[in-house]
């Protein structure tokens, strides 16, 4: 991101315009200052930072630093700040989504070791359909990679993709995120208020009798 928008960009047209937002949302204090950081940093052409992590996909306690990052070059300490937004803006929500989904599939074993014993069908049983309530498609396969970490259940096919380009999947060679037949509410409401277990019966022996089914049944 850097190198297309900054380092590889001819420097009077990035720093006119840093300047010009500067100037714009900050007012004139501090602009001269804050342009001849951004002029080093050019001139420098590369983000002078070391960063150490835990690996990634590791379960680590709450309290646990997963990072830490700090400038290389002393004249560059301001950095550290700058680039802690950038990192928790993109590093949140897979997090998140992968923790939760964690969780979510704990319990689901838990409860299946409860009733019928452990069955397959748990990598199905957490599904994620939640592309279209996130925030663009990248967000989305962001979100949904981190759901596909604890499940194989997903509608959310661009994480899919997701993970192939950056984390070497191979949906050729092994199972990553697979969809599944799914009903609507609209053919949930078509059934009426008294013939709900009609709906059932008619969803799960005609329709699909031999596969795993997403019933509606919320409506």
């Amino acid at each position: 991101y850097f190198n297309d928008h900054f380092f590889y960009k001819r420097r009077s047209v990035v720093i006119k315009e840093y300047e010009n937002t500067l100037k714009k949302t900050l007012g004139p204090n501090g602009v001269e200052a804050n342009v001849k950081r951004a002029e080093e940093l050019w001139e420098l052409g590369y983000l002078p930072l070391k960063i150490y992590a835990v690996p990634e996909g590791s379960l680590i306690p709450i309290r646990t630093p997963m990072m830490a990052f700090w400038n290389t070059d002393p004249r560059f300490y301001w950095l550290t700040n700058y680039i802690e937004t950038l990192l928790s803006a993109e590093l949140w929500q897979p997090m998140t989504s992968a923790t939760i989904a964690y969780g979510y599939k704990k319990s689901l074993i838990d409860w299946c070791k409860k009733t019928d014993g452990l069955s397959p069908m748990v990598e199905f049983q957490g599904h994620d359909f939640s592309f279209r309530g996130m925030c663009g498609w990248s967000a989305a396969a962001k979100s949904g990679a981190g759901h596909l970490l604890s499940f194989c259940g997903t509608d959310t096919i661009p994480a899919i993709s997701y993970l192939q380009k950056y984390y070497g999947a191979d949906i050729d060679k092994e199972l990553v995120g697979t969809s599944i037949p799914a009903s609507e509410h609209s053919v949930a409401e078509s059934y009426g208020d008294t013939n709900e277990r009609e709906y059932f019966r008619h969803i799960i022996e005609d329709v699909y009798p031999d596969s795993i089914v997403s019933i509606v049944s919320d409506t």
